[in-house]
Protein backbone atom coordinates (compact mmCIF):
# COMPACT_ATOMS: atom_id res chain seq x y z
CA UNK A 1 0.00 0.00 0.00
CA UNK A 2 1.10 3.46 -0.75
CA UNK A 3 1.48 5.85 2.10
CA UNK A 4 -0.99 8.73 2.09
CA UNK A 5 0.53 12.10 2.41
CA UNK A 6 -1.00 14.07 5.24
CA UNK A 7 -1.57 17.09 3.02
CA UNK A 8 -3.20 15.02 0.31
CA UNK A 9 -5.67 13.47 2.77
CA UNK A 10 -6.83 16.84 3.94
CA UNK A 11 -7.25 18.06 0.39
CA UNK A 12 -9.37 15.06 -0.53
CA UNK A 13 -11.54 15.57 2.54
CA UNK A 14 -11.92 19.26 1.65
CA UNK A 15 -12.70 18.34 -1.92
CA UNK A 16 -15.41 16.04 -0.60
CA UNK A 17 -16.97 18.93 1.33
CA UNK A 18 -16.84 21.16 -1.68
CA UNK A 19 -18.58 18.51 -3.76
CA UNK A 20 -21.51 18.31 -1.32
CA UNK A 21 -21.89 22.13 -1.11
CA UNK A 22 -21.74 23.02 -4.81
CA UNK A 23 -25.53 23.35 -5.35
CA UNK A 24 -26.08 25.47 -2.22
CA UNK A 25 -24.35 28.50 -3.76
CA UNK A 26 -26.62 28.42 -6.81
CA UNK A 27 -29.78 28.20 -4.68
CA UNK A 28 -28.57 31.08 -2.51
CA UNK A 29 -27.98 33.20 -5.63
CA UNK A 30 -31.45 32.40 -6.99
CA UNK A 31 -33.11 33.31 -3.66
CA UNK A 32 -31.10 36.55 -3.53
CA UNK A 33 -32.13 37.46 -7.08
CA UNK A 34 -35.77 36.73 -6.22
CA UNK A 35 -35.63 38.90 -3.09
CA UNK A 36 -33.95 41.72 -5.02
CA UNK A 37 -36.53 41.49 -7.83
CA UNK A 38 -39.41 41.77 -5.34
CA UNK A 39 -37.65 44.70 -3.68
CA UNK A 40 -37.14 46.51 -6.99
CA UNK A 41 -40.76 45.96 -7.97
CA UNK A 42 -41.90 47.38 -4.64
CA UNK A 43 -39.59 50.38 -5.05
CA UNK A 44 -40.93 50.94 -8.57
CA UNK A 45 -44.52 50.84 -7.32
CA UNK A 46 -43.65 53.33 -4.58
CA UNK A 47 -42.10 55.62 -7.21
CA UNK A 48 -45.22 55.48 -9.40
CA UNK A 49 -47.46 56.18 -6.39
CA UNK A 50 -45.25 59.08 -5.35
CA UNK A 51 -45.38 60.57 -8.85
CA UNK A 52 -49.18 60.23 -8.97
CA UNK A 53 -49.58 61.85 -5.55
CA UNK A 54 -47.16 64.61 -6.55
CA UNK A 55 -49.23 65.33 -9.67
CA UNK A 56 -52.45 65.48 -7.62
CA UNK A 57 -50.80 67.85 -5.14
CA UNK A 58 -49.65 70.02 -8.04
CA UNK A 59 -53.21 70.23 -9.39
CA UNK A 60 -54.53 71.12 -5.93
CA UNK A 61 -51.96 73.90 -5.53
CA UNK A 62 -52.72 75.24 -9.02
CA UNK A 63 -56.43 75.26 -8.19
CA UNK A 64 -55.74 77.19 -4.99
CA UNK A 65 -53.61 79.72 -6.88
CA UNK A 66 -56.39 80.19 -9.45
CA UNK A 67 -58.97 80.67 -6.69
CA UNK A 68 -56.72 83.20 -4.94
CA UNK A 69 -56.20 85.05 -8.24
CA UNK A 70 -59.93 85.44 -8.79
CA UNK A 71 -60.48 86.48 -5.16
CA UNK A 72 -57.81 89.18 -5.58
CA UNK A 73 -59.48 90.39 -8.77
CA UNK A 74 -62.79 90.63 -6.95
CA UNK A 75 -61.23 92.53 -4.03
CA UNK A 76 -59.78 95.02 -6.52
CA UNK A 77 -63.26 95.69 -7.97
CA UNK A 78 -65.24 96.57 -4.84
CA UNK A 79 -67.75 98.54 -6.90
CA UNK A 80 -68.48 95.40 -8.94
CA UNK A 81 -69.03 93.42 -5.74
CA UNK A 82 -71.44 96.07 -4.40
CA UNK A 83 -73.32 96.07 -7.72
CA UNK A 84 -73.59 92.21 -7.65
CA UNK A 85 -71.59 91.93 -10.89
CA UNK A 86 -69.85 88.78 -9.60
CA UNK A 87 -73.01 86.94 -8.53
CA UNK A 88 -73.65 83.52 -10.11
CA UNK A 89 -70.87 83.57 -12.70
CA UNK A 90 -69.29 80.63 -14.50
CA UNK A 91 -66.22 80.44 -16.70
CA UNK A 92 -68.29 78.32 -19.10
CA UNK A 93 -70.14 81.49 -20.11
CA UNK A 94 -67.20 83.92 -20.03
CA UNK A 95 -66.96 86.45 -22.84
CA UNK A 96 -64.02 88.65 -23.79
CA UNK A 97 -64.44 92.26 -22.75
CA UNK A 98 -61.23 94.03 -23.60
CA UNK A 99 -60.57 96.19 -20.56
CA UNK A 100 -56.87 96.58 -21.31
CA UNK A 101 -57.23 99.10 -24.12
CA UNK A 102 -60.21 101.08 -22.87
CA UNK A 103 -61.66 102.20 -19.56
CA UNK A 104 -64.23 99.78 -18.19
CA UNK A 105 -67.05 100.16 -15.75
CA UNK A 106 -67.39 97.76 -12.80
CA UNK A 107 -69.64 95.30 -14.69
CA UNK A 108 -67.28 95.12 -17.69
CA UNK A 109 -64.32 94.65 -15.35
CA UNK A 110 -66.13 91.76 -13.61
CA UNK A 111 -66.76 90.15 -17.01
CA UNK A 112 -63.11 90.73 -17.96
CA UNK A 113 -61.94 89.15 -14.68
CA UNK A 114 -64.08 86.09 -15.37
CA UNK A 115 -62.71 85.85 -18.92
CA UNK A 116 -59.12 86.06 -17.69
CA UNK A 117 -59.89 83.35 -15.12
CA UNK A 118 -61.32 81.14 -17.89
CA UNK A 119 -58.14 81.60 -19.97
CA UNK A 120 -56.14 80.05 -17.14
CA UNK A 121 -58.44 77.02 -17.28
CA UNK A 122 -58.71 76.64 -21.06
CA UNK A 123 -56.30 78.95 -22.91
CA UNK A 124 -57.22 79.84 -26.46
CA UNK A 125 -53.65 80.86 -27.34
CA UNK A 126 -51.69 78.29 -29.28
CA UNK A 127 -49.01 76.57 -27.27
CA UNK A 128 -50.39 77.59 -23.87
CA UNK A 129 -51.32 74.80 -21.49
CA UNK A 130 -54.22 74.86 -19.05
CA UNK A 131 -53.21 75.01 -15.39
CA UNK A 132 -55.61 72.19 -14.50
CA UNK A 133 -56.10 68.95 -16.47
CA UNK A 134 -58.84 68.76 -19.05
CA UNK A 135 -61.37 65.95 -19.12
CA UNK A 136 -61.47 63.29 -21.81
CA UNK A 137 -62.06 64.51 -25.33
CA UNK A 138 -65.48 63.81 -26.74
CA UNK A 139 -66.65 64.13 -30.31
CA UNK A 140 -65.06 67.09 -32.09
CA UNK A 141 -63.75 68.53 -28.83
CA UNK A 142 -60.12 67.45 -29.28
CA UNK A 143 -58.77 69.23 -26.23
CA UNK A 144 -61.26 67.78 -23.79
CA UNK A 145 -63.52 69.59 -21.40
CA UNK A 146 -61.74 72.33 -19.46
CA UNK A 147 -61.99 72.94 -15.76
CA UNK A 148 -64.93 75.12 -14.74
CA UNK A 149 -64.78 78.00 -12.29
CA UNK A 150 -67.92 79.33 -10.63
CA UNK A 151 -68.73 82.16 -8.27
CA UNK A 152 -71.90 81.82 -6.23
CA UNK A 153 -74.12 84.59 -4.95
CA UNK A 154 -73.03 85.75 -1.54
CA UNK A 155 -74.55 83.99 1.45
CA UNK A 156 -74.29 86.10 4.61
CA UNK A 157 -71.88 88.36 2.72
CA UNK A 158 -69.49 85.56 1.68
CA UNK A 159 -68.87 84.46 -1.90
CA UNK A 160 -67.96 80.85 -2.64
CA UNK A 161 -65.50 80.36 -5.49
CA UNK A 162 -65.32 76.81 -6.88
CA UNK A 163 -63.09 75.07 -9.40
CA UNK A 164 -64.08 71.68 -10.81
CA UNK A 165 -61.86 69.59 -13.07
CA UNK A 166 -61.50 66.04 -14.33
CA UNK A 167 -58.56 64.01 -13.12
CA UNK A 168 -57.44 60.40 -13.47
CA UNK A 169 -57.31 58.37 -10.25
CA UNK A 170 -56.04 54.83 -10.90
CA UNK A 171 -57.11 55.15 -14.53
CA UNK A 172 -60.67 56.20 -13.64
CA UNK A 173 -61.89 59.70 -14.57
CA UNK A 174 -62.71 61.47 -11.32
CA UNK A 175 -64.18 64.90 -10.72
CA UNK A 176 -62.08 67.00 -8.36
CA UNK A 177 -63.19 70.22 -6.67
CA UNK A 178 -61.48 73.03 -4.81
CA UNK A 179 -63.32 75.89 -3.10
CA UNK A 180 -62.49 79.16 -1.43
CA UNK A 181 -64.64 81.57 0.51
CA UNK A 182 -64.29 85.31 -0.05
CA UNK A 183 -65.64 87.80 2.44
CA UNK A 184 -65.21 91.18 0.75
Amino acid sequence: MMPIDAGEGRASRMRGIRVTERGVGLIEVLVTVLVLAVGFLAAGRMQVTALRNNQNAYHESQAQLLLDDMADRMRANREGIRASDYDNLSTASAIDTNCTSSACNAAALAAYDLYQWSLSLAPVMSGALPRLPQGAASGSNRGGTPAIGTISSPVDGAYTLTLTWQDQVDGVPTERTATAVLIP
